[in-house]
């Protein structure tokens, strides 16, 4: 009996942390601001439609950040946005994610978007068509072809990449191109730090410059002490 009891402790306690957890997650999508506001059953059977006027941006908020952009479909039963139109993406100081189009799923934390996309941290931009970012996982990822600059130096392109935003690093993949005033680097997967500048380069790699070229299968270069 006393092993049941426990057990049903225990059981109610992990119950407990679950519903305040799925709470967490199903918190709302909020609508800040909108200049027009357009609810058609007909057209929009599931979406309310919310439009900028001519002097601020539709202005939606969710569990830390800010989406901001000229016209979206809230839907609001599914706790979803679909945003177009010059839109923005702020997660506090350390995110800022531009698209022309972007999903985002209130309860998954889930963001996709495409179209001229950019995703800007302080040390760094990178560029791409499409773009997922997991908030859960604080991971961002993109699978057809990107290009990261940092601080006007370093340039890397690749065909697929993942951005670990609480390390301040990416993991770039596939015909991997580091670029930087003295070296052009060729690699299957480099690991890269945008705070420090640090890369870390996998399998077969080309290190070229004006006058040599080394080849290497594992390596450590330091591009802001040119180590």
């Amino acid at each position: 009996m006393k092993k049941l009891g426990l057990f049903i402790i225990c059981f109610q306690l992990i119950s407990c942390i679950n519903t305040k957890i799925f709470a967490q997650e199903k918190t709302k999508i909020k609508i800040e601001r909108a200049g027009f506001f357009e609810k058609d059953k007909v057209k929009f059977p599931d979406a309310s439609v919310l439009t900028r006027d001519k002097n601020k941006k539709v202005l939606i908020s969710h569990d830390g950040v800010l989406l901001s952009c000229n016209q979206a479909f809230f839907y609001e039963e599914r706790n979803f946005i679909e945003a177009f139109g010059d839109v923005v993406l702020n997660q506090g100081d350390t995110l800022n994610l531009k698209a022309k189009y972007l999903e985002y799923d209130g309860d998954s934390k889930l963001v996709f978007a495409k179209g001229n996309v950019i995703l800007n941290e302080p040390e760094s931009n990178l560029y791409t068509e499409s773009l997922f970012f997991d908030r859960n996982k604080q991971e961002a990822f993109y699978t057809k072809k990107g290009k990261l600059i940092r601080n006007l130096t370093d340039t890397i392109l690749s065909q697929a990449g993942t951005f670990y935003v609480e390390e301040k690093k990416y993991r770039f993949e596939k015909d991997v191109d580091l670029r930087t005033p003295k070296y052009k680097i060729y690699s299957d997967i480099l690991n890269y730090y945008t705070e420090s500048g640090k890369s870390f380069f996998y399998g077969p790699t080309d290190i070229i410059t004006d006058d040599s070229k080394i080849y290497c299968e594992i390596g450590y270069y330091d591009t802001t002490n040119d180590n």
